[in-house]
Parts: C-alpha cells; structure tokens; sequence
C-alpha cells in the first residue's frame, strides 16, 4: 500500500565552489495536494503537530540514503518549536552521515558519548531549545560500534550517563544485532528480554 506522504530531499549548493554540502527534507503527498493546505487542513483538525512530528520522523528515517557528511535541513513551525514536545537527542558514533562499520574499544565509548551530548545540548541551548525537553539516546549496536562488548559497556555506565547530564535516557535494545553476537541466534530473543530489564533498572 503506498503510502500517504513521502519525504524528498532538495539539494542545497554552495554557490563559491558548486559543491552539495546539505540538503532540505520537504514532503509530498502521494494524492498530489500541496503541503500547506494538506497542514492547513490538520490545524483546523487539531492535529498539526502530529502531522508535523510524523513527517520529521519520516524525513529523519530516510535521511540514510544522503551522503555522509552532508547535513540535513529540518523545517520546524514556530509553533513546534516553542511547544514542549519532547526531543530525542541519539548519539552514534559516525557522527553524521550514513551509518558505517565503525570498531570503537569499549574503553573509549564513554568519553565520545560524553564528548558527542556536550557538542549537540550546547548548540540546542545556543537555539533557544529547553533543556527540559531532551531525553538523551547513547544508541545500541552498531550505533555504538561493531564490537558488542562496547554496548554492553554502555549498559553498564548507564547511571554515569545520567548523573552526567541530570537528563532522562532512551535505551533501546530489542532485536538489535550485538546480542545475536554475545548469544547466538537462537537465544537472541531471551538476552534482549533480560538486556531490557536490566537497562530499566539502571
């Protein structure tokens, strides 16, 4: 079933050297209307922020396919950002760009973690975004590596995290590839039940 929306990506040059260096996420919806009667619609319905709010995901999700090292252009209504809906702020270890291998020492994580949230909640300060709204994501797997006992680090420096920034964390484990690395295939369902309840205690 195709779907109702789609995001697209238009290029943005630098005009000195002609070079893409980013690209602005809009959206086009598959009966053809135009993007601001289709939100001029959901604001009467009260419902533009979610409207909105599914379309960035959207755009974020598919962002994957842009080069690496190019940068992403999100537009946000004033509305939107002024609200306070949450923001997650997802760490990876590729930074930016398309995700790669990347083989990180368990004893280096912490730091680049701690090093990536410094960079990106001075900069959400310096726009005017309250701390208040942001829940921190260390990222699992190969977000983080492609050795699993750099994620199991992770796991295990999760209240040092949390006492770091004194904001919430996201944690997401389930099905992700590091556990069938520790535990084989066949218990990867059983050791991301227990990842899971051990994540949520910390």
């Amino acid at each position: 079933e195709k779907a109702a929306y789609a995001p697209v990506f238009q290029p943005i040059v630098d005009v000195a050297t002609g070079a893409r260096t980013g690209y602005e996420a809009l959206t086009r919806f598959s009966d053809g209307t135009a993007p601001d009667l289709v939100f001029a619609d959901a604001r009467v319905a009260g419902l533009e922020h979610e409207l909105e709010l599914a379309t960035l995901a959207a755009a974020i999700a598919a962002a994957t396919v842009l080069p690496a090292g190019a940068w992403l252009s999100l537009n946000v209504s004033p509305d939107l950002a002024a609200s306070n809906a949450k923001l997650i702020v997802m760490h990876a270890v590729q930074e930016r760009g398309i995700a790669t291998r990347i083989d990180v020492p368990p004893s280096e994580i912490l730091e680049r973690i701690t090093r990536f949230f410094d960079a990106r909640l001075n900069a959400l300060a310096a726009a005017g975004v309250a701390r208040e709204r942001l829940i921190l994501d260390p990222g699992m797997g190969f977000f983080l590596g492609t050795n699993p006992q750099t994620s199991l680090a992770v796991l295990g420096r999760l209240p040092d995290l949390a006492d770091a920034f004194g904001l919430p964390l996201l944690v997401s484990v389930s099905r992700k590839s590091f556990l069938k690395g520790l535990a084989g295939p066949g218990a990867a369902a059983d050791i991301s039940a227990a990842v899971e309840m051990f994540a949520a205690r910390q």
